[in-house]
C-alpha cells in the first residue's frame, strides 16, 4: 500500500498508513548493509522507517550494521548469526560454540558496546528514533510540500506540536529547502532553532541527508545527523 501511494497527494492518508508494519529486513532477506552499499541511506531508511505511522518492525542487528556472516552460506543462514555484544570471543554472545559463527565485523566496532560509545553511532541513531516513538504513535500523518523532486517531508502532529522530517532520497545533495510549513521549531538533529514564521528554510542537505524538526521546546530526544 504504501509503494503505491502517491505522496503529492492526499491519497496517503494516516489512516491508510497507521495500520501498517513497515520493516526493512527480515531473516528471509539479506541485511541492510549487504542490499544498501551507501552507509548514509541505511541511516535515511531507519529515520523513515522509524518517524512514519504503523508499527515498526526493526531485526535484530539491524540497528547496528551487522553485515550478512559470509561463512555460513544457504538459505537464511547468513541473516540468523548470533547477536554481537562486544568484540570478545563470540561476540559476547556465548562461551561456548554457537550454533552458528558470527562475521568477523564483531571484532572491529560492529557491536553494541562499541556502537554504543560513539555518539553518532546507527544504534544511537536508533534509540534516539526510538525516543520519539511514543510520541508519534498516535500522531496524524501529512504530507509537507519541498520544491525539490528527490525530497520527501511529512509532519506529525499531535497535542504537543508537530514534528517533521526532511530527507533527501537521493544521491545528489541539494541546495538550501523551502519547506512548506510554519512554526517555531528546534532541530532534533542538530543543536539550532528555526524560526520558520515564513515557512521552514532547511540547509542543504547532503546525499540521503535528512533532518528532523520538533515545533516545541520541551523535546527532551536527541537524535544523530547524518554521517
Amino acid at each position: 500500500e504504501i509503494r503505491n501511494c502517491d505522496w503529492s497527494s492526499d491519497v496517503c492518508s494516516s489512516d491508510l498508513l497507521v495500520d501498517t508494519a513497515p520493516y526493512l529486513q527480515s531473516h528471509d532477506v539479506a541485511r541492510l548493509s549487504t542490499l544498501v552499499t551507501d552507509a548514509r541511506a541505511r541511516r535515511m531508511l531507519e529515520v523513515l522507517q522509524l518517524t512514519l505511522p504503523g508499527n515498526p518492525i526493526l531485526y535484530y542487528g539491524e540497528e547496528l550494521d551487522v553485515p550478512d556472516d559470509a561463512a555460513d552460506t544457504g538459505q537464511d543462514y547468513a541473516q540468523r548469526g548470533p547477536m554481537p555484544w562486544n568484540d570478545g570471543y563470540n561476540g559476547g554472545f556465548t562461551d561456548v560454540v554457537p550454533w552458528m559463527t558470527l562475521d568477523p565485523s564483531y571484532a572491529e566496532g560492529v557491536n553494541v558496546e562499541d556502537a554504543s560509545a560513539d555518539p553518532d553511532s546507527l544504534l544511537n541513531l536508533v534509540r534516539g528514533l526510538a525516543c520519539l516513538r511514543p510520541s508519534l504513535r498516535d500522531a496524524e500523518w501529512d504530507p509537507v510540500a519541498v520544491h525539490h523532486p528527490g525530497v520527501y517531508a511529512f509532519a506529525r502532529t499531535q497535542a504537543e506540536g508537530r514534528v517533521v522530517v526532511v530527507a533527501n532520497l537521493g544521491a545528489t545533495p541539494t541546495g538550501a529547502l523551502d519547506v512548506d510549513v510554519h512554526g517555531a521549531f528546534r532541530s532534533l538533529t542538530e543543536d539550532a532553532g528555526v524560526d520558520a514564521g515564513d515557512g521552514l528554510v532547511v540547509p542543504g542537505l547532503e546525499a540521503y541527508g535528512y533532518r528532523i524538526y520538533a515545533e516545541e521546546l520541551g523535546w527532551r530526544c536527541s537524535v544523530p545527523g547524518p554521517l
